[in-house]
């Protein structure tokens, strides 16, 4: 790879353009943002001084290859992208997971766990029951993925190597001041032991409800000149968000009427029927249970079992794994949480009479359901 780029190198030198203006479409506005960032005896004054000079864009020879983010063009949501060739021939089985894959969930499956866990807050950790009426579930306001600063109060999105856009860091509902920034962090860098000692991923269905939360309390007590801690408001918001879990008060809403809270995937049928006439194998994956996940996949595949003459959504798959407890079964080969069973509650699917079984399974049995 470095040979390659010695030789690009080495070919703009024949070119009528300078090196020097290549190297600039090359490495974007990322650099000067690394430097700044790697500079720890920059001061506070001249790091917001820099950034500022960086927010408003390069002068001289890089302006001419210049274009900021709100010109580019829009990704394309459904598209696949990898960072490798991979030919899609030689794929045998495709696999879906249930939560943000084949379901997914509105904004109105937020706003219940968004109450429910305030309603814990107000009755269990005697929080203000004014926080009720003064905070309400935005699903706008944040996205998946999102780290929260539990020492600082602050939410943020980081990359892989910890480093954050500086105009992606909010302390309740206000902008973070890269003065700020430099005064806690040292830079645009989080270190690892910082990041392993106070900080916290969030990825998963209740993420955006969550931050929303943390961000609106922090706001509210800001707001209200209240003298607060912002670790015991992520523990007693963790605690809140995982007795909504446990309770499985949001679990029951989608099971009951789940066309109120997941969109169906447009065109699905056609590309089932793609997949099946390529002679592929389908196979759902999650840890959901089979009980909050059947009703709900009888309304989001009811038009792929019309249209394919199916008698169960289960038949739109080859396979079903639930309660699969990835990913630990990759861990845990020798456990009995390792090991798949069949289901034994086959009155639940319609299906075949499936045997009351207490043993692992040796081979896959087409359209079953299996237990993790």
């Amino acid at each position: 790879m470095l040979t390659g780029l010695f030789r690009h190198l080495r070919g703009m030198k024949k070119t009528n353009m300078s090196s020097s203006s290549r190297l600039h479409r090359m490495l974007p506005l990322s650099q000067p943002l690394r430097q700044m960032s790697a500079n720890k005896s920059m001061s506070a004054e001249s790091f917001k001084t820099a950034y500022s000079a960086l927010k408003s864009g390069p002068s001289g020879a890089a302006a001419a290859n210049y274009q900021p983010f709100h010109d580019m063009p829009l990704v394309n949501r459904y598209g696949v992208f990898g960072n490798n060739n991979c030919s899609l021939k030689a794929i045998d089985a495709y696999g879906f997971d249930y939560d943000h894959t084949l379901a997914n969930y509105n904004a109105k499956s937020g706003n219940i766990i968004y109450e429910q866990a305030i309603n814990y807050l107000i009755q269990r950790e005697n929080y203000p029951v004014e926080l009720a009426r003064a905070c309400e579930f935005d699903e706008h306001f944040a996205i998946r993925g999102l780290t929260l600063d539990c020492v600082n109060g602050n939410v943020m999105k980081l990359n892989q190597f910890h480093k954050l856009n500086p105009r992606s860091i909010y302390n309740g509902h206000d902008p973070v001041d890269p003065t700020e920034i430099h005064d806690q962090y040292g830079g645009f860098r989080i270190s690892e032991q910082y990041y392993k000692k106070n900080m916290k991923d969030i990825f998963d269905l209740f993420g955006v409800p969550e931050t929303c939360l943390y961000c609106d309390i922090i706001h509210f007590f800001k707001s209200r000149k209240y003298d607060f801690e912002p670790e015991f408001i992520a523990a007693d918001i963790q605690r809140a968000i995982d007795h909504v879990h446990d309770t499985g008060v949001f679990h029951k809403s989608v099971e009951q009427s789940p066309e109120e809270y997941v969109t169906k995937l447009p065109q699905f049928t056609d590309y089932v029927k793609y997949l099946r006439d390529g002679d592929k194998k389908l196979f759902l994956l999650t840890n959901s249970s089979f009980d909050f996940i059947n009703n709900a996949c009888n309304y989001l595949f009811e038009d792929v079992v019309k249209d394919l003459q199916l008698q169960h959504w289960t038949q739109v798959f080859n396979w079903t794994f639930v309660s699969a407890q990835k990913p630990k079964w990759f861990q845990l080969k020798q456990s009995a949480s390792a090991k798949f069973r069949r289901l034994n509650r086959n009155e639940l699917t319609g299906l075949s009479n499936a045997p009351f079984t207490l043993k692992p399974i040796e081979e896959l049995q087409q359209h079953a359901v299996y237990v993790g």
